[in-house]
C-alpha cells in the first residue's frame, strides 16, 4: 500500500534525470483526536504519492485516538506519555515531533512531512508539493494553505521538508522556543528558500482553538530566542493591539523574558532580514500585515 512514486530530479547542471524517487515519510502528532484522526490517516492512504511510512505519535491521549490510529494497517503508532500537560504552544512539543522523526531517520527518505491529527489533505497534496520541490532544488521547506487562511510561509501542519536539509541539522527539531520558525529561518540562512504553495488542505476544526492562555507569551519568547528585531516585535505588537490589546501585552511580556537563545549567526541573520523588510521592502511587509 505504501510505495514510493518514481519521479525525475535535476542534477547539478540543472538537467533532469529519471532514475530517482521521491520517498516521503510522515509524522502525525495527535492528542485527543478521536473525532479527527481517522480522517487524517485516511487522507494519507488516498494520496497519489503514498508515504513510505506513516508514524502517529499519540501525545498522551485520554480518548480513543491511539486505538483508532492503530486500526489502520501499516501505520506505526507510538504512545508518547500520559503524564504531562498539553504542550500546545510550548517548546516541549518538539519532543513529540522528534519521537516520530526518530522512526524515520534511517529510511533514506527524500522528504519528511509533519502533520497534526486534525488535517485532511487532497489526494494530490503530497505529489504536487514534493514534485515542485524536486523541480526547485533551492526549496528546502514547503506546504499548502488551509482553506480560507492566507499563509506566506509554510505552517507547521502540512509542512514538507527536504530530508537532506533536515539531516544537516540533526534530523530533529530543537527543543527551544520557536522551533517551527527556527526551521524556516535556518533553511534561509543556509541559502535555501521556503514557501507556501496554493494547494489547499483542510482542518477539521478552526485554527487556534487549542491555543492556551499563554500562546502569545510563548510567541514572544520565540521571538526573543530567535533574535527578532525589537522594532519588528514592537510593530507586530502594535498591529495586534488594534484588535487584541491584552494579547499584544502578552506578546511583549514574552519578548522581555529570559530564554535560551539560538546561535548568534542565526539571530544576526534574522535581525538583518527583518530590518531589510522594514526599511527596504515596505510593500512586502504590507502584504504580510494585510494578508494580500
Amino acid at each position: 500500500m505504501y510505495d514510493s512514486t518514481s519521479v525525475q530530479k535535476k542534477d547539478g547542471n540543472g538537467s533532469v534525470s529519471s532514475n530517482s524517487q521521491i520517498k516521503l515519510g510522515v509524522v502525525i502528532i495527535a492528542r485527543n483526536e478521536e473525532d479527527a484522526i481517522g480522517n487524517t490517516i485516511q487522507s494519507f492512504i488516498e494520496q497519489k504519492l503514498k508515504p513510505a511510512k506513516i508514524v502517529v505519535v499519540d501525545d498522551g491521549s485520554t480518548d480513543k485516538t491511539f486505538e483508532i490510529a492503530q486500526s489502520f494497517e501499516k501505520v506505526e503508532v507510538i504512545s508518547f506519555s500520559h503524564n504531562h500537560e498539553n504542550w500546545v504552544d510550548k517548546q516541549d512539543l518538539a519532543l513529540v515531533i522528534n519521537t516520530g522523526l526518530n522512526e524515520l531517520k534511517d529510511l533514506n527518505l527524500t522528504h519528511v512531512m509533519i502533520s497534526s491529527g486534525d488535517m485532511v489533505y487532497p489526494p494530490e497534496y503530497n505529489y504536487e508539493i514534493c514534485n515542485y520541490m524536486r523541480n526547485h532544488l533551492e526549496v528546502a521547506i514547503s506546504g499548502g494553505m488551509v482553506n480560507g487562511e492566507y499563509s506566506y510561509r509554510p505552517r507547521g501542519a502540512g509542512r514538507i521538508i527536504r530530508a537532506d536539509f533536515l539531516n544537516s541539522i540533526g534530523f530533529c527539531y530543537p527543543v527551544l522556543h520557536g522551533y517551527e520558525g527556527y526551521l524556516l529561518y535556518k533553511a534561509e540562512s543556509m541559502g535555501y528558500k521556503v514557501l507556501a504553495l496554493k494547494i489547499n488542505m483542510k482542518t477539521q476544526r478552526k485554527s487556534g482553538t487549542r491555543y492556551s492562555n499563554y500562546h502569545f507569551i510563548e510567541e514572544g519568547k520565540a521571538c526573543k530566542a530567535m533574535g527578532y528585531s525589537t522594532l519588528y516585535v514592537f510593530g507586530k505588537s502594535f498591529i495586534l493591539a488594534r484588535s487584541d490589546p491584552v494579547n499584544a501585552i502578552r506578546l511583549l511580556r514574552g519578548y522581555m523574558s529570559q530564554v535560551k537563545p539560538y546561535e548568534k549567526d542565526l539571530r544576526d541573520f534574522i535581525r538583518k532580514k527583518q530590518h531589510d523588510l522594514i526599511f527596504n521592502q515596505k510593500k512586502e511587509i504590507l502584504k504580510i500585515i494585510f494578508r494580500k
